[in-house]
């Protein structure tokens, strides 16, 4: 049997419709990662979109600025 623990994590290659990315976002989820430390923090809308699946998925953005 295989831990749950091991789906709860994944990369999304994220590629904007910008000309001046050059390289794709590659973005670290993880769909049970529930943190509430940010609370007030703004959501960037691509976490939202991801929300939508799974409610407590948190992404790590390795860097790159979140697209607003």
């Amino acid at each position: 049997m295989t831990s749950l623990c091991y789906y709860s994590r994944f990369q999304l290659h994220y590629h904007t419709s910008t000309f001046h990315q050059q390289n794709p976002a590659i973005l670290k989820i993880n769909n049970r990662g529930r943190d509430d430390s940010m609370v007030d923090a703004p959501i960037p809308p691509l976490e939202r979109l991801i929300r939508t699946k799974w409610d407590d998925a948190r992404l790590d953005w390795g860097g790159v600025e979140p697209f607003m």
